[in-house]
C-alpha cells in the first residue's frame, strides 16, 4: 500500500541521513586530527628558521637571508590556514570553548590597525580608527583578535588606493547593551549572487577566487561561528567597485 511505500521510504531516507552525519563526523575527527599532527613539525620549522635567522643574520648573504625570510612567511601561512582548519573542526565537533575575559576592544582595534597598516600603506589605502566606545565587553581575547584580523585582513587584501575605516559605537539590540564593530573598505566590492555564499565553509565567490587562489575560504566562515558563539551576529552589505560593510555586533554581557 501507499501507506507501507512511505513508511519504507521514510526508514531509508532515515538510514541515508545517520551514514551521511557519521561521515560528516569521520571527516571533522580526521580535519582535527591531522591538524594537530601538522602544527608540531610547522612549529619547529617556524622556530628554527627565526633562530637562523637571528644568530646568523651577519654570517649570510643577501640572497640566503631572503630565501629564509621566504620560509617563514609561507610557514607562518600553512599555519594560519592549519589553524583555520583546527577551529573549524573543534566548532563541528562542538568541542570549542570560549575564555570569557573583560576585553578593551577599542585597544584591540588599534593593535590590529598598526599590525595591518603597512601592508595597507604598501598598496596606497589609508586606514582610520573611529572608536565612540571605550568600555569593557566580556568575551574570549584570542578569538575576538582572530575575528578583526581575519576582516581586516579581507579589507587590506581587495582593496588598492582605498580607503579602510574601522568604526565601534555602543548599540543595544532587542534592548540587549552591546556594541557594533564596522570595517568599512572602498576595494572591489561583493555582487549580490556571491553575499549569501560568502560565509560558507570551503567557498571563495566570484573575483575573491581569482585575486587569492591561495585562501581556502575558511576566514569568513570561522569569524562568523567565532560572532555566533559569542552570541553575537555578522552581516555583509557592499557595492561592487564602491563599498564594502562588514558589520559585527556583540553583547556586553555573554550571560
Amino acid at each position: 500500500t501507499i501507506e507501507d511505500q512511505v513508511k519504507i521510504k521514510t526508514c531509508e531516507l532515515a538510514l541515508a541521513k545517520e551514514a551521511a552525519e557519521k561521515a560528516s563526523m569521520a571527516k571533522t575527527e580526521f580535519l582535527a586530527s591531522m591538524s594537530h599532527e601538522l602544527r608540531t613539525p610547522l612549529n619547529s620549522v617556524i622556530g628554527f628558521t627565526r633562530r637562523v635567522m637571528n644568530r646568523s643574520a651577519n654570517r649570510l648573504d643577501e640572497r640566503s637571508l631572503d630565501a629564509l625570510a621566504v620560509v617563514d612567511r609561507n610557514a607562518n601561512h600553512l599555519l594560519g590556514l592549519i589553524n583555520n582548519l583546527l577551529d573549524i573542526s573543534k566548532l563541528d565537533l562542538g568541542k570549542l570553548e570560549l575564555s570569557l575575559t573583560q576585553v578593551a576592544l577599542d585597544e584591540m582595534l588599534a593593535e590590529t590597525k598598526n599590525q595591518f597598516l603597512p601592508m595597507a600603506e604598501v598598496k596606497g589605502t589609508s586606514v582610520q580608527l573611529e572608536c565612540q566606545f571605550h568600555g569593557l565587553i566580556e568575551a574570549d581575547a584570542t578569538r575576538l583578535r582572530q575575528v578583526i584580523i581575519n576582516l581586516m585582513a579581507n579589507a587590506v587584501k581587495f582593496t588598492v588606493g582605498g580607503e579602510i575605516k574601522i568604526c565601534l559605537v555602543e548599540k543595544s539590540v532587542q534592548k540587549v547593551p552591546g556594541v557594533e564593530l564596522r570595517v568599512e573598505d572602498t576595494g572591489i566590492g561583493i555582487a549580490p549572487d556571491d553575499i549569501e555564499k560568502l560565509f560558507n565553509k570551503f567557498q571563495k565567490v566570484g573575483r575573491e577566487e581569482k585575486l587569492n587562489p591561495e585562501g581556502t575560504g575558511l576566514g569568513l566562515a570561522l569569524t562568523k561561528e567565532l560572532v555566533e558563539l559569542h552570541k553575537g551576529t555578522v552581516s555583509v552589505t557592499s557595492e561592487p567597485g564602491k563599498l564594502t560593510v562588514f558589520s559585527v555586533w556583540l553583547p556586553q554581557r555573554h550571560g
